[in-house]
């Protein structure tokens, strides 16, 4: 995987060039060999005939997992890259920012403004994000349900609102659940 680690996320590991490692022309595999390793998950490293110069590239950038939403090395790698810029950059509003309409209001538009550059740049197509107990304080207090108030009294007594995030990168849209909650 050292071969892609200089690259964004977003870019696919498809045809990178692998350095270093040589291959004699009879041990490369046979288009048929591709697609069965494909198939099963691996990811061969070919010398494609359409690539001037000799040099061994990706052939695939498949996973090895069984979840067919996380598929390919590109969308786990921009996933675990927006997971992570959304802790860090939340991190200094947690435990600052109240459990108030305007608290979570912050929290909201503080995510937005880690996720709007990543669509400005078509690395992500779209992106949605939900906090449950901002809905519930959006509403009048006398408007709210018993269960509302509950929701909103658990949330300030433990000090933990989820966030949940829609991000819709190319044709698919995958979420991620991320709880705010200091640990001391």
């Amino acid at each position: 995987m050292a071969a892609i680690a200089g690259y964004e996320p977003h870019v696919s590991m498809v045809l990178k060039r692998v350095r270093g490692v040589t291959m004699p022309v009879e041990s490369q595999y046979s288009p048929s060999e591709i697609v069965g390793l494909s198939d099963e998950n691996i990811v061969p490293v070919i010398d494609p005939a359409l690539i001037v110069g000799e040099g061994l590239h990706f052939a695939e950038g498949r996973c090895f997992t069984t979840d067919a939403s996380l598929l390919y090395i590109d969308i786990v790698r921009v996933l675990d890259d927006i997971e992570f810029r959304l802790k860090a950059g939340l991190i200094g509003l947690v435990g600052d920012a109240r459990i108030t309409r305007f608290g979570m209001t912050r929290l909201a538009n503080r995510a937005a403004g880690i996720l709007g550059p990543l669509k400005r740049t078509a690395v992500i197509a779209d992106f949605a994000v939900t906090i449950p107990v901002l809905d519930i304080l959006s509403i009048p207090e006398s408007a709210w349900s018993p269960t509302d108030a509950a929701v909103v009294a658990t949330a300030r007594e433990n000090r933990e609102v989820d966030m949940f995030v829609s991000i819709t990168y190319g044709p698919a849209v995958h979420r991620l659940k991320v709880t705010l909650s200091p640990r001391f």
